[in-house]
């Protein structure tokens, strides 16, 4: 006897499409911070006389990379 193969419910399919919404925008929001992430791991590779001729102190990094961001 065959079985009858049904639909999704809609409550799976709401559920399957908010996890690819979700999934999307964490890509975008990851490729967004990476650059964000690679300038602050730079900055602290530095040594505290580089960091003082570019007028950053060490506690300043994160700061200064991310307070960026409300300029774009």
């Amino acid at each position: 006897m065959a079985q009858a193969v049904s639909a999704p419910s809609p409550t799976a399919a709401r559920t399957g499409l908010l996890a690819r919404i979700t999934t999307w925008l964490t890509n975008v929001a990851e490729a967004q911070a990476r650059p964000l992430r690679r300038e602050i791991n730079e900055l602290h590779a530095k040594t505290d006389r580089e960091l003082e001729d570019m007028g950053i102190r060490r506690d300043e990094i994160e700061m200064r990379v991310l307070g960026s961001l409300s300029l774009m």
